[in-house]
C-alpha cells in the first residue's frame, strides 16, 4: 500500500504545473479518503485524521473527507476543531441543512446554546420540513429555560409532523417543568399509540407510582410483559414502588403474569 502511494505520489508531483486536479491528485486523494474510513471503522481516530488531512492537502475541497474529518475529531471529542470543518464546509454552501444541523450539534458540546439555537433556525428557514431540525430548536430551548417557547414549537412539531414517540415525550418533559397538571397525558396518549414501548413505559409507571395509582402502574407492567419485557418490568417495581405499593400493584397482575415478575425479582 505504502509503495503505491509513493508511486502516485510522484506522478502527482510531476504533473503539478499543469494546475487543475489531475486524475493522478483524485486517485491519490480518494486512497487516502479510503484509509481513513479504514481507520475510523477500527476505531483508530487519530490517524484516520491523519488520513483525512493528508487527502485534503492533495484536494482541499474534496467534501467526503472534510466531512469525515470533522467526524473523526468529534468523536475523539476535540468538538472545536470540527466546527472550525463543518464552518468551512459552509462557507460554500451556506444553506446545507445537515452541515447547520451539525454546527449547532457541535456548539451545543462547546457551551453554546444561543449559537446552537440561531444556526437551528436557520436550518429550519431553509428546510422548514425537516423534523429532527424541529426537533433541536425544541431541546436547546428547553437547554435555555424558555419552556413556553419549547411548548409552542413542539406542538407545532406535533401538528406538523404528527404525534410521534419523541415528540410526545418532549411535551411530557416540557409540561412537567411548568407543572402543568395534566403533563402525564402526553404519556398516556403515546403509550395508547405505542404500546410496550419501554422508554414510554418507565415514565409512565413512575407517574403512577407516585401517584400510589396500583392499577394503572400494574397495566404499564402488563403491557411489557405482553412485548415479552419481562425483566424491564421487574425493575420498574425493583425501581420505583415502596413494599406496600409494590403488594398491590403485583395483586392486580393477573396471576402468570405476577408469577413471572416475582420469579425475575428473586433471580
Amino acid at each position: 500500500m505504502m509503495k503505491y502511494l509513493i508511486m502516485v505520489l510522484m506522478v502527482l508531483l510531476a504533473g503539478c504545473a499543469t494546475g487543475g486536479t489531475s486524475p493522478q491528485q483524485q486517485e491519490l486523494a480518494d486512497a487516502y479518503y479510503n484509509l481513513g474510513n479504514a481507520h475510523m471503522r477500527l476505531g483508530e481516530h487519530s490517524r484516520a485524521v491523519r488520513a483525512y488531512q493528508r487527502s485534503l492537502e492533495i484536494i482541499p475541497d474534496h467534501y467526503e473527507a472534510s466531512c469525515n474529518l470533522a467526524s473523526a475529531w468529534s468523536t475523539q471529542g476535540n468538538y472545536r476543531n470540527a466546527l472550525r470543518q463543518i464552518e468551512s464546509l459552509l462557507e460554500a454552501d451556506p444553506e446545507h441543512t445537515q452541515l447547520l444541523n451539525t454546527a449547532a450539534w457541535l456548539n451545543l458540546q462547546l457551551g453554546k446554546a444561543e449559537t446552537a439555537l440561531a444556526l437551528y433556525r436557520q436550518a429550519h428557514q431553509a428546510d422548514p420540513g425537516d423534523l429532527e431540525i424541529r426537533q433541536g430548536i425544541v431541546k436547546v430551548l428547553m437547554d435555555l429555560g424558555r419552556f413556553e417557547q419549547a411548548r409552542s414549537e413542539a406542538l407545532a412539531l406535533v401538528e406538523y409532523g404528527g404525534a410521534e414517540k419523541p415528540h410526545l415525550l418532549l411535551l411530557f418533559e416540557i409540561d412537567v417543568h411548568l407543572e402543568h397538571e395534566r403533563s402525564a397525558e402526553w404519556l398516556q396518549e403515546a403509550w395508547k399509540r405505542f404500546p410496550g414501548d419501554v422508554e414510554i413505559a418507565e415514565p409512565l409507571f413512575q407517574y403512577y407510582a407516585e401517584a400510589r395509582r396500583a392499577a394503572p402502574a400494574s397495566e404499564v407492567l402488563a403491557g411489557l410483559i405482553d412485548q415479552g419485557k419481562t425483566a424491564e418490568a421487574a425493575q420498574f417495581m425493583e425501581g420505583y414502588a415502596d413494599q406496600s405499593l409494590a403488594e398491590k400493584i403485583q395483586e392486580a397482575l393477573p396471576e402468570d403474569m405476577r408469577s413471572a415478575v416475582l420469579e425475575e425479582l428473586t433471580q
